[in-house]
């Protein structure tokens, strides 16, 4: 049974947090949504209007225009086809707001994308997995005073953030052990899961998701990873080039998500910013449905689509040897900002594990003992049934109406 470093604390007080999350030193937009001008906001989406996430993004804007009367109102501009990039745009006020992976912004986020060297501490279990980070991480983004400044000083604002789960890899030729693995290369994303990738003797890729599929198709790259999975393998086309399912554990992707132009979520209202932060709850709902019903629609058409599971257990067991001597490792190189880098990823463990306690009883499966390939297979073919979502609701909208909104 592989060890849960996470922790499980029963109270988060002791913890060095801030819990009233600040998006900029000014008092912002005063007066309220009934009276204030009707706003349009410019959003850049990484991914398709079609994707399961374009979709549960459109949704989420929707609720946001119904419960401000058609006060604020939305242009989205999906597929990155507003920036190619992020930052400086966002900061400019090109786009009000726009998706951001921190990972990919190590100039203008440094100790956003330092934190995300944190996630190993995440639990094993599928979905626990998916189900504790993404919470946890919105939390972290949200009340940690250091990435708060540090988004502030980039002109932005978190108003989601979230997080994969565990990231398998799709290849082309089957792997399930360490000489497999040698030399192959990997599509990755973000420093961490490029280090555990060398640490299974495999060259690491950064390439953007619409580069995957002709780089799998010209074998120019054996595998890719996805923490989402099923839903992005298949989404992708992916499985029309690479045959192997490897479900290694590579760590979850954190902090990625929705930001804001500061200046903009100052302008809003209060009342209408905390609208903003209470969707997040359905946002989330939607969206962890889709990615559970991916997996399940990845189970099911495997055979059909000649897809071979290989076992990956050797693999995790290296991972799970590489992980401590990597903290060790990312805490004593934190960019300058960090003044204890150890206390910071404590903090952030502990939100995870306080995350992982709460979810746990709420999952149809089992969450304290490994899973093999079978339970994993069974696991995704109960797609969205393995979660009780109302409980799971009462959790989110609990941590969004606890977050401030200045």
């Amino acid at each position: 049974m592989r060890s849960l470093r996470y922790v499980m604390p029963a109270t988060l007080s002791a913890m060095a947090l801030t819990l009233a999350a600040c998006g900029g030193g000014g008092t912002g937009g005063g007066g309220t949504i009934e009276e204030m001008e009707p706003v349009t906001l410019r959003i850049n989406e990484e991914v398709p209007a079609a994707s399961g996430a374009g979709e549960a993004l459109q949704s989420y804007l929707d609720r946001i225009t119904a419960a401000t009367d058609g006060k604020v109102t939305f242009e989205t501009f999906f597929a990155n086809s507003l920036l190619t990039e992020a930052y400086p745009g966002l900061s400019d006020g090109v786009a009000d707001m726009a998706q951001v992976t921190v990972s990919r912004y190590e100039s203008e986020l440094p100790i956003s994308a330092f934190t995300t060297s944190f996630s190993g501490s995440a639990p094993p279990q599928y979905p626990l997995t998916l189900l504790t980070m993404r919470p946890a991480s919105n939390e972290f983004w949200q009340t940690n005073d250091t990435l708060i400044g540090e988004h502030e000083e980039a002109n932005s604002r978190t108003v989601y953030a979230g997080a994969s789960g565990h990231a398998p890899l799709l290849c082309s030729e089957p792997i399930t052990n360490i000489d497999d693995a040698k030399g192959a290369r990997v599509r990755i994303e973000g420093a961490y899961s490029a280090a555990q990738v060398r640490a299974l003797g495999m060259e690491p890729v950064d390439l953007p998701p619409s580069e995957i599929f002709e780089a799998l198709q010209r074998g120019t790259i054996t595998c890719a990873m996805a923490g989402e999975g099923g839903e992005n393998f298949m989404s992708l086309g992916l499985t029309e080039v690479a045959k192997h399912f490897v479900p290694v554990n590579l760590a979850p992707t954190t902090g990625f998500g929705m930001r804001m132009n500061l200046d903009r979520w100052n302008e809003l209202p209060e009342e209408a910013r905390q609208i903003f932060l209470d969707e997040w709850a359905e946002y989330e709902i939607d969206r962890n449905r889709a990615r559970l019903e991916g997996f399940k629609a990845f189970a099911e058409q495997s055979e059909e689509l000649g897809i071979e599971w290989n076992d990956a257990t050797s693999l995790n067991e290296v991972l799970d040897s590489f992980e401590d001597e990597w903290l060790d490792g990312a805490v004593s190189g934190a960019p300058a900002g960090v003044d204890d880098a150890q206390a910071m990823a404590d903090d952030f463990n502990a939100v995870i594990g306080d995350w992982a306690a709460k979810v746990a009883p709420i999952i149809d499966a089992e969450t304290d003992d490994e899973q093999d390939l079978d339970d994993l297979r069974e696991a995704y073919l109960q797609g969205a049934d393995l979660v009780d979502w109302d409980a799971y609701r009462e959790l989110l909208l609990g941590s969004a109406q606890g977050l401030g909104v200045d």
